[in-house]
């Protein structure tokens, strides 16, 4: 159910941005948050007010003593729009991410999905090379119980 609503969720997001990626460009970027699934980096096509990614990184590496690794590392993809509320300035973007990560920390060895309603601010615009930051609020499940996080997003836009 969950992975069938992440998928249906990810398809509409493409859906909509489709009509602007014939004038679109191609970004990057690095950095931490809900939209760089930790700390990682994304992929996305931009356009004049909007931007659409997928991103991949890792909330926790964890090396025990024994040498073994416990990781969660995941995936995701987002969709951003100065375009909703803030028409004239395309700096102040909203949007949604829908990400999942494999945990096997605490011997847990689950996938587990959360979306992300975001807000971001671009220095110096959506479709320019920039500094970005904002927030998010990231709504997972864990063991059956609706968790919430805010989490800090900063990064940097190639």
């Amino acid at each position: 159910m969950k992975r069938s609503a992440i998928m249906l969720s990810l398809l509409a997001g493409f859906a909509a941005f489709s009509s602007s990626v014939a004038a679109s460009e191609h970004k990057i970027g690095l950095g931490m948050g809900s939209n760089y699934n930790g700390i990682g980096g994304y992929y996305g096509i931009n356009s004049q007010e909007s931007l659409m990614y997928g991103s991949a990184g890792c909330l926790a590496l964890v090396q025990h003593s024994n040498n073994d690794i416990s990781t969660d590392c995941g995936v995701g993809a987002g969709y951003l729009s100065t375009s909703l509320f803030f028409a004239d300035d395309n700096k102040h973007a909203v949007g949604v991410h829908v990400g999942t990560t494999y945990n096997t920390l605490d011997d847990k060895n689950e996938w587990q999905g959360y979306v992300a309603p975001q807000y971001v601010y671009f220095v110096d615009g959506i479709n320019k090379q920039s500094v970005k930051f904002g927030g998010s609020i990231i709504f997972s499940e864990d063991e059956g119980e609706v968790k919430e996080a805010l989490t800090l997003n900063m990064g940097y836009q190639f």
